[in-house]
């Protein structure tokens, strides 16, 4: 399947887990969840202390949420992101989305032989409409050098 559709499919569902939310209204993992949210998607924060984050139930693993997901935005180093990955593939997740700084090619090469969609090397905030500008700009950039996704 090709990349923009890849992409298409992941945000149509208007719900995802994401791991790697904090607590830190500086941090990105905290920036990019409240925007999703904002954005009206249906989010499940990751946050291995649990609790309460953005005003949402925060689960310390996937295996505690409360229903099966589809979709997987990781916003976590590389190291912890292999980990999730593979807990991801164990409960169902079918597509993954690898924030810049969380892939690596022992993530990739899992995804690819395990059947699992994963998008990579792309912001997420790019392609949900963000209001902020650096996402406008970013994303009128890439159009304008032809690397957007096709």
């Amino acid at each position: 399947m090709a990349e923009k559709a890849n992409i298409d499919e992941f945000l149509a569902g208007r719900k995802m887990a994401i791991a790697g939310v904090s607590r830190n209204p500086k941090k990105f993992g905290y920036m990019a969840c409240k925007e999703i949210i904002q954005k009206g998607f249906a989010v499940y924060p990751i946050n291995p202390a649990g609790g309460e984050i953005l005003g949402l139930s925060a689960y310390p693993k996937l295996e505690s949420l409360p229903e099966k997901q589809e979709n997987l935005l990781v916003l976590l180093p590389k190291i912890q992101a292999y980990n999730v990955i593979k807990d991801a593939f164990r409960n169902g997740i079918k597509r993954i989305w690898l924030q810049q700084g969380s892939e690596s090619a022992e993530a990739l090469e899992f995804c690819s032989k395990n059947g699992v969609t994963v998008i990579t090397g792309r912001c997420i905030l790019m392609f949900i409409g963000s209001h902020k500008i650096p996402h406008r700009i970013h994303r009128w950039f890439s159009g304008v050098f032809g690397m957007l996704p096709k």
